[in-house]
């Protein structure tokens, strides 16, 4: 989809459902490798998506710039010709985060059991679970503006 001059177009896609679809001039993702920040103009990529905190900055209808927060899990980021695509297992935006009651508890019963004796892998799953709470939980704290 061609889009504005200095204009990125952004979907934020599950397997369920479609969680964002717009015009943007930033996004910035967490890939499998750190955090990712994509302009307009940016070359094409394709990389694995991470667990974490994924924003949008876009334009309000008053002209100001707002950045949209939502908290991804794995998948792919994918950028080519000003279209940035984030393929995600599971996502979440901020008012679904707040609607989850439970994750003051599943962060501190992470961190309680962080030293337990696990394979690696089993390491690496526990590491990514961690992480996908403490993103949705980050959205749930989150004040907006």
């Amino acid at each position: 989809m061609a889009t504005g001059h200095g204009k990125l177009q952004c979907d934020i896609i599950t397997p369920e459902r479609p969680l964002f679809s717009g015009t943007c001039d930033r996004v910035v993702a967490p890939a499998h490798d750190g955090k990712r920040g994509v302009l307009p103009g940016h070359a094409s990529f394709i990389t694995e998506l991470g667990v974490g905190l994924a924003e949008v900055r876009v334009e309000d209808e008053t002209g100001k710039l707002q950045t949209q927060r939502f908290a991804v899990r794995e998948g792919f980021l994918q950028v080519s010709d000003n279209q940035v695509t984030l393929l995600a297992v599971d996502a979440c935006t901020r008012d679904e985060a707040k609607q989850e009651s439970d994750l003051a508890k599943q962060a501190e019963v992470m961190r309680e059991t962080a030293g337990e004796r696990r394979s690696d892998e089993e390491q690496r799953k526990f590491q990514r679970e961690r992480q996908w709470v403490e993103a949705r939980r980050t959205l749930h704290d989150e004040e907006e503006f």
